[in-house]
């Protein structure tokens, strides 16, 4: 078993004499692998001005869209969204998962890890069995993550038969939605339309009382039951939590069997875990109140304190003979002075860039951050 207490003090351990290292990688991640987005653009009033009065044809929309510059337009934007979905597929997510390497080689060895381990995992044998594995991993959880929009779909379908074919809503008679309704729902500029909006909004709810009631009702409803259906996704979200950390261990694992061994390390933790999460909400919060980018400097503890949890999680599953430590990438072997069959060390099968193979202790016992000699590189 794990307490909080124990996981944040080892894991302040594993960051001293680390710490600057260890927030650059975060950085550096973050960027890589973040979901931001590069195009954007966000309507405002004065976009409703410029458009109103633009009685359009839709003989004018067609030429419009007939325009070469339009067209060579729709496919740049095209182009770059493809860009950034193969982005996100093929190197997004070996980032994210060579970040959790870097964790984990960082409270496994007393030297700190180059930055080189945050990019580790672009090699021609770890590569592509990283990116199915990730892939597969979101691929479930956008599939989870479908059953929340089911609630607001039958809301939509529900609201959309009532009120188009069995009790339509009743609008004032000076509502006028006509040919230049866009002129009039300019409220800097409008011909008179909501002038008198007092009278009109009560003359509305007056005339569709029950409408409203069912509305309502329809909305509250949606809310909870999609409450409810976001527990399961929640759940799973936590669920696959360690699929990156074991692939930062042992990327050609397997796709299935990554999402599978981390479904069984997490079986029991996750209510702890999600209370973990919620331990660090102070730190985010200073972080916010220090100009949002303090945030930035929490990011290297919360990463740090996710790697104790992984090693004791490794270390539970090793022990419960879920998975054996050359699972998770090691290989045991046996040195003089030791009882034969116990394990004195542990050797990295992953190589280094350079092509060296690296010394890792085992991580069988204990959650304490190990120390080892010094190398080169880890």
């Amino acid at each position: 078993m794990w307490t909080r207490s124990e996981l944040k003090t080892n894991a302040k351990k594993s960051l001293t004499g680390s710490y600057w290292m260890a927030l650059l990688v975060t950085v550096i991640a973050g960027i890589l692998a973040g979901n931001s987005s590069y195009f954007s653009y966000q309507l405002n009033d004065r976009d409703f001005d410029r458009m109103a009065g633009m009685n359009w044809a839709w003989a004018d929309w067609a030429a419009v869209m007939d325009s070469v510059w339009v067209r060579l337009i729709l496919a740049a934007v095209s182009l770059a969204a493809l860009i950034a979905i193969l982005f996100r597929i093929f190197f997004s997510t070996v980032i994210e998962a060579g970040e959790a390497r870097w964790f984990s080689r960082n409270r496994e060895s007393k030297p700190t890890p180059s930055l080189g381990q945050l990019f580790g995992l672009f090699r021609a044998d770890t590569w592509l069995p990283t990116v199915g594995a990730m892939f597969w991993m979101y691929l479930w959880l956008w599939i989870w993550s479908l059953l929340p929009l089911l609630a607001f779909a039958g809301a939509g379908i529900t609201l959309g038969l009532y009120l188009g074919l069995m009790n339509p809503l009743q609008l004032p008679a000076s509502w006028d939605f006509g040919q230049h309704w866009s002129q009039q729902w300019n409220w800097n500029n409008r011909p008179g339309q909501f002038q008198d909006w007092e009278n009109q909004f009560g003359e509305f709810f007056a005339n569709n009382q029950s409408q409203i009631a069912v509305i309502a009702a329809v909305a509250v409803g949606t809310l909870l039951l999609a409450t409810l259906l976001s527990i399961p996704w929640i759940n799973r979200s936590y669920a696959y939590r360690q699929t990156r950390w074991i692939l930062g261990d042992n990327p050609r694992i397997g796709y299935r069997r990554a999402l599978r061994l981390s479904r069984q390390m997490m079986k029991g933790h996750k209510f702890d875990t999600f209370v973990l999460d919620l331990s660090f909400i102070g730190w985010y919060i200073l972080g916010l109140l220090a100009f949002v980018i303090g945030v930035v400097f929490v990011a290297p503890y919360y990463r740090a304190t996710q790697a104790e949890l992984y090693a004791v999680l490794r270390r539970n599953a090793v022990s419960q003979g879920l998975a054996t430590m050359e699972d998770f990438g090691f290989l045991a072997i046996s040195q003089p002075g030791y009882e034969t069959g116990l394990s004195a060390t542990a050797t990295d099968l992953s190589t280094t860039a350079a092509g060296e193979t690296t010394s890792e202790p085992s991580d069988l016992t204990g959650t304490q951050p190990e120390e080892k000699p010094e190398s080169e590189d880890t």
